[in-house]
């Protein structure tokens, strides 16, 4: 499974987002996970459940109950639309040259 670059990870022990500041994971990591697992429920809540088990040790503050939600309750919902890809999944960034301005030919208009 290729991941995407770490931008939207867990800052620990107060479990936000490194990126964007929202409770972890944040919508873009969700949707992140989900391209990722391609639809593998099992897949995405074992990798989640990894997860869940330090937050539930380190977030004092919490319930078992609204982790347990948090880290993978999410996971069979439909599709959060406000989530937004960033990037793609740890490939160069490609920039694209603006398309060279072309003049037609003597005479000809276009």
């Amino acid at each position: 499974m290729t991941d995407y670059p770490a931008l939207h990870g867990p800052s620990r022990p107060g479990w936000r987002c490194i990126a964007c500041d929202a409770p972890w994971p944040c919508p873009t990591r969700k949707h992140q996970l989900r391209e990722l697992c391609q639809g593998n429920l099992p897949a995405l809540v074992r990798y989640l459940s990894a997860y869940l088990s330090d937050a539930q040790q380190e977030i004092s503050d919490a319930t078992t109950a609204d982790l347990t939600d948090r880290f993978l309750g999410w996971c069979a919902r439909p599709p959060d639309p406000t989530a937004v890809q960033e990037h793609p999944p740890t490939q160069q960034l490609k920039t694209v040259a603006p398309a060279a301005t072309q003049t037609p030919p003597e005479g000809r208009t276009t």
